[in-house]
């Protein structure tokens, strides 16, 4: 699965599941905001001088995303959303 352009195929995380740092998350806490594990990025944006923007994002990240603007889709049973890269928050890095 490769998304087009400048977008990101995101599998989001449970609310109340516990980050890598052992903080539970609670439902209030993310009411505006979400969190999810990249599993694909696009190419990156077409620029006017027909060149690829750089993604900042990689397979594997955690971001924060706004709520708004999020596409969701179903692959094999399992829900992911779709946004693009500006909408991102925050990126965690992943340890590799």
């Amino acid at each position: 699965m490769i998304p087009i352009g400048d977008r990101l195929l995101i599998k989001p995380i449970d609310a109340a599941e516990i980050s890598s740092g052992g903080v539970i998350m609670p439902d209030l806490a993310n009411e505006a905001t979400n969190q999810g594990e990249v599993i694909a990025v696009g190419p990156g944006k077409l620029l006017e001088n027909g060149q690829r923007g750089q993604m900042q994002a990689s397979a594997g990240d955690t971001v924060g995303y706004a709520k708004f603007g999020t596409n969701k889709i179903t692959i094999d049973e399992v829900e992911y959303v779709t946004i693009k890269e500006q909408d991102t928050l925050l990126i965690i890095k992943g340890d590799k």
